[in-house]
This record gives C-alpha cells, sequence and structure tokens, in this order.
C-alpha cells in the first residue's frame, strides 16, 4: 500500500485522523485568508476551534454508541462462538477480528460478557462490541482468525451445537457421546478429539508461571505463603521478603523496587492504591478489593465493593481476582452461591497459572467422583511447587488410586520430580531468613 493509500484509510476509517487533518487544512487557509486581507485570523481561528471540539464530541458519542447500549439486554449466551468488532481504544483496536467463546453470563454491574480467546485469555466485552458467529473450522485450530459463515442467533439455537474443550471446534450434538455432552464446555471432548487422545485445553494451558509471578529484583519465582510475600501500593509490585530483609539490612526504609516513601500512616496507603486504580492498574484494583473485603489501610469492610472491584480486576486478567471471585462464589459470601461460577473463575485463573485455583478444581473433580482428572489438576500444581497437591499426589500413588490409562506411572515420577525443582526455585538464602525472622519483625526492622 502507498503512502497516500495508507494516509487517505487512516482519515476515512479514524475521526482523531479526521480532527488532525482539518485542523492542517483549516490552519493553511487561515494563513492564506489572511494574506490576502479576507479576514482577521482570530475569527477563524475561533471557528477552527469550535469546529474540532464538536467534532471530538462526535466522535466520542460515536465510540460510546458502537459499544451498545447493553446492560441487561444482551441476547448472548455461555458457549457461542463470537467475533470482537467496533472496539476504538489504542489496546482495544488491536482486538478487532479475533474469535473467541463467551464464558460468562452479562454482568449485571459492567455490562460486559467474559469473551474467551484462543490460549486461555479472557477478555470483557461488551454485547455490542460483539457478532455471533457460526463454528470456526477445523483447518483454523490454534488460530483467532478464521472466520466462519456469520448466522442469526435463531439459527445458532437451533443447532444445539456445543464446544469441545479439546479442540475448541463449536459442533453438533451428535458429535459428542452421551457422557461428554453432559459435562461442561471444559471438560468435554467430542469423538474426534476422544479417539485421538487430544488434551484438553485446561489441561494444557497454565502449566508454567509467568514473569508477573516473579520477584522483579531477585527474579525468583514468589513464594506462595501470602506471609512472605509484600504488595508495594507505590509501584504494585509483589516482592519477597528475603529481598525486603535484604535492603533493610542495608538501611533502606523506602521500597526495594521504585525507591518510593513508605507511608508513615496506615491511613495514607489508601490514596495511593485510589490513585493506581484511576489510572487502569489491574492490581490495583485488586488491592482495593481487598481492602475493602479485609477493612484493611482504614477502608471500612464492604463485600459488595470487594466483589465490584474484584471483578474489575479478573476482566483485565488478574488472576488472584479470579480465584478470590472463586472462593467468594463457592462459599456465597457478598455473592449469590454459584458453584458453577466458581469453576469458571477458577478455571480462568488455573490457566494462567495460579496454583490453589487449579489445586481446588483438583478438589472438585475429586467430589464428583472423578479420581483420574483430580490427579491431572494435582500433578499440574504439584509441579509448580505446591506442597498440598504433591502429598496428595504421593498419596494416590502409593495407594494405588490412579489409572494408568489417564495417568502413566512416569508422569506421576516426573511431577513429584518437578515439584521439588520448583521448590528449590523458590528458595535463596535471604528468603530462609526473613522467614525464620517473620513478617512483622522485617516490617518494624
Amino acid at each position: 500500500m502507498s503512502l497516500l493509500g495508507y494516509v487517505f484509510e487512516k482519515v476515512r476509517d479514524d475521526p482523531f485522523w479526521q480532527i488532525g487533518t482539518m485542523y492542517t487544512v483549516m490552519s493553511v487557509l487561515i494563513g492564506v485568508m489572511y494574506a490576502l486581507g479576507l479576514t482577521h485570523p482570530y475569527m477563524v481561528w475561533d471557528m477552527v476551534c469550535d469546529s474540532i471540539v464538536q467534532s471530538i464530541q462526535n466522535s466520542n458519542a460515536q465510540a460510546d454508541g458502537d459499544a451498545g447500549d447493553s446492560r441487561g439486554n444482551s441476547t448472548l449466551s455461555v458457549g457461542r462462538s463470537v467475533k470482537i468488532h467496533g472496539l476504538r481504544s489504542e489496546r482495544g483496536r488491536a482486538l478487532n477480528g479475533k474469535y473467541g467463546t463467551i464464558v460468562t453470563e452479562l454482568d449485571g454491574e459492567t455490562g460486559r460478557h467474559g469473551v474467551m480467546l484462543k490460549g486461555g485469555r479472557i477478555l470483557a466485552v461488551k454485547p455490542g462490541n460483539l457478532t455471533l458467529v457460526a463454528a470456526r473450522p477445523f483447518s483454523g485450530e490454534g488460530r483467532d482468525d478464521v472466520p466462519g459463515p456469520a448466522r442469526s442467533c435463531d439459527t445458532v439455537e437451533a443447532a444445539r451445537e456445543k464446544i469441545c474443550g479439546a479442540c475448541e471446534r463449536e459442533l453438533p450434538k451428535d458429535s459428542f457421546s452421551e457422557e461428554q455432552g453432559r459435562l461442561r464446555q471444559s471438560m468435554r471432548r467430542c469423538k474426534d478429539c476422544l479417539a485421538g487422545g487430544t488434551e484438553l485445553v485446561l489441561m494444557k494451558t497454565g502449566r508454567t508461571r509467568s514473569e508477573e509471578d516473579e520477584c522483579p529484583i531477585c527474579n525468583l519465582p514468589l513464594p506462595f505463603d501470602d506471609g512472605e510475600v509484600m504488595l508495594k501500593v507505590c509501584c504494585m509490585k509483589k516482592l519477597c521478603n528475603g529481598c525486603i530483609f535484604a535492603a533493610r539490612k542495608q538501611g533502606m526504609r523506602n521500597c526495594p523496587f521504585c525507591r518510593a516513601p513508605v507511608p508513615d500512616e496506615e491511613s495514607k496507603t489508601l490514596p495511593i492504591i485510589q490513585k493506581r486504580v484511576d489510572a487502569g492498574d489491574p492490581i490495583a484494583f485488586y488491592a482495593l478489593a481487598d481492602a475493602y473485603r479485609y477493612g484493611l489501610h482504614g477502608a471500612a469492610k464492604n463485600i459488595a465493593k470487594a466483589v465490584k472491584y474484584y471483578k474489575r480486576a479478573a476482566e483485565l486478567g488478574e488472576k488472584d481476582a479470579h480465584y478470590n471471585l472463586g472462593v467468594l462464589y463457592e462459599e456465597g459470601v457478598g455473592v449469590k452461591k454459584d458453584a458453577a461460577k466458581a469453576i469458571q473463575h477458577w478455571e480462568a485463573a488455573a490457566m494462567c497459572g495460579h496454583v490453589s485455583a487449579r489445586y481446588n478444581l483438583g478438589c472438585v473433580e475429586k467430589d464428583g467422583g472423578s479420581w483420574d482428572l483430580a490427579l491431572q489438576h494435582w500433578k499440574i500444581s504439584a509441579t509448580l511447587g505446591d506442597k498440598g497437591s504433591m502429598e496428595i499426589v504421593r498419596s494416590m500413588f502409593m495407594g494405588g488410586q490412579w489409572s494408568a490409562a489417564t495417568n502413566s506411572l512416569e508422569s506421576i515420577l516426573k511431577s513429584l520430580s518437578e515439584y521439588q525443582s520448583a521448590v528449590k526455585e523458590m528458595s535463596s538464602p535471604d528468603r530462609h531468613k526473613a522467614k525464620a525472622l517473620g513478617l512483622d519483625a522485617i516490617r518494624w526492622m
């Protein structure tokens, strides 16, 4: 594409390019008119400014309109394949044209559905930015840019298709055995995937910890015990107590990562968190939810606000928020008790590498009588370094409570070996000293 063609497309499609072009043209026009003595430049300039302001207001109204007046009016449902369109933010435009699957019903507070893309990433999208589509062809497996022919909601509903949790295709009901058809989407496999031994996406993803799970100072994986980690609200970074202990020994009272002063009063912490929330920081939303849930930093306990901010953090991809929402839905605290929603949130967290969520999914399968599936979950969390999962895997192995058809002896022994490696990676001399000293002692060093 030529440069002229590129500019033409931008001016045609992007309202801000239209405003910029109008500004340039009018500036040239002002100069010409002034040179010819036709009018005073300030009069024309006032006209230009008024026109630009009006254009901005129109573009904002158009962007709001594209998002759709969707609160409580969605005709979409969980399990449907959709295409994302009409997002106007810089980050959103990169998602336009992507295909995914709706995994949560319309949220009454945010007016958004949860949409899962290939690889397990979940986005919060308004119904007005989603178009219902048919299943993607199998040749597009592993891609989220292969469309299927669009069809009406009624047609899709009549087809009564189900989504396979392994190949992620939307298929007719007769593509699944009766037993598989009764399972939830993430656990069901079509006949082809069963015959070919294709692994569930839920079991393929979340097997490693992300960079977010590392201490940004020592670059070692963070311990799972919350008492061995501190969240620094100044930079919203989780630091291991070992690095904080080492900094305290050197006389550093400021944040060891960003060097910001530590608030001298607990009441000063909440405004710092709120400032980061206003900037759209997912971890800040999570921290604010924790503050309202437990009454931290001078905030009055308010479970409704905690749920609200957990949901916003989860929409932005914060896996700890998904995990906590799962716990609240499972216990019925602040929300109506809903086991299905609890599982959805734990699955979203587990596919991002959340160990406790993966452990809980193992418990769900065990309680449902699916010991082999439970063992698969616990093997994954054990390889990430979870001691409780490792002890269960070891106990099941010693007691013979496993099926060689789905959990080979080699895979179980490998999980136990990888557990030891994961634990070793989370260890350091400073962390051992900090653990022996205790969290409160480190804070007051």
